[in-house]
């Protein structure tokens, strides 16, 4: 499908597809890390919601990264000289997209899905912990948490694959981000909805973490208690981190839909689209 030149070694496809390589191995690397860090911790919601995340971002990094540049090694599509002209596709490729087919549906399905679960991971992690500071002596099972998370999952996935398959939502595999989208063209609620529903998760989270470390900041530290207090005060810090990410994230999700519905798509659009997400996994 290629990017900007005609994909394999050509440049600067190549070059595109080594530092996305490069990125990934860098989540690779990191995720096993985090996963064994916290693998020995002591039991609790907080250490089982961060070896989910970690394993999950892991398995995105690599299935992300591959996907992107399978898409740009491979040449061409003969079908968009068909729908356009040899000028087009020579020189404004990305800008062209098509129906998608049944595997790319899949595909694209699976990609949005990996891309969003994090996102929903840490909403849930966030706000575990808010509830937990903010109401100590009211208990929250792991089983609660558990099955509330797997939910929220089992909803995204479920809309993704539903929406990528309904024809109303016109999907359409674009080269921009080497995957498929649901098209402006389509049905809007199909349009929107996802990324709303991110956006939700997004800010629930932020306002979860801010708010968790307000409260412990302007709690009194009882003495023979300051280990206990600093210790919460670092895991708030590495939630409010951890959303940094997702902030970007979301804003870039928000900015699909503005950015393509009605006009042309810029170049560097879905590069730093797919770039990004490979990034923050």
């Amino acid at each position: 499908m290629a990017m900007f030149s005609n994909g394999g070694i050509t440049s600067p496809d190549i070059w595109m597809v080594i530092s996305f390589i490069l990125i990934a191995l860098i989540s690779i690397v990191l995720n096993p890390l985090v996963f064994r860090h916290n693998f020995y911790k002591k039991s609790s919601i907080a250490r089982a919601l961060y070896m989910t995340l970690s394993a999950t971002d892991f398995v995105a990094s690599i299935y992300q990264s591959t996907l992107l540049s399978m898409g740009i090694l491979s040449p061409k599509e003969e079908q968009c000289v068909e729908d356009h002209n040899a000028t087009f596709c020579q020189k404004n490729y990305y800008e062209y997209s098509r129906a998608a087919t049944t595997t790319e549906k899949a595909l694209g399905s699976i990609a949005w899905s990996l891309g969003s679960i994090p996102i929903v991971i840490t909403a849930v992690l966030s706000l575990t912990r808010w509830y937990q500071i903010t109401f100590p002596l009211k208990l929250l099972t792991k089983r609660t948490v558990g099955t509330s998370l797997i939910a929220f999952i089992t909803a995204v996935v479920a809309y993704m694959f539903c929406t990528m398959f309904n024809d109303a939502s016109g999907t359409v595999m674009t080269m921009t981000m080497q995957t498929t989208k649901m098209s402006a063209k389509g049905d809007k609620i199909y349009y929107y909805v996802p990324v709303v529903a991110i956006l939700i998760f997004t800010w629930a989270s932020n306002i979860a973490s801010i708010s968790t470390v307000w409260t412990i900041v302007k709690s009194p530290v009882i003495q023979g208690n300051v280990e206990i207090h600093a210790r919460k005060t670092r895991s708030a810090i590495r939630i409010v981190l951890l959303n940094a990410g997702n902030v970007v994230w979301s804003g870039l999700l928000f900015s699909i839909p503005l950015t393509n519905s009605e006009s042309k798509a810029h170049p560097t659009n879905g590069v730093n689209h797919s770039a990004f997400v490979t990034l923050i996994l």
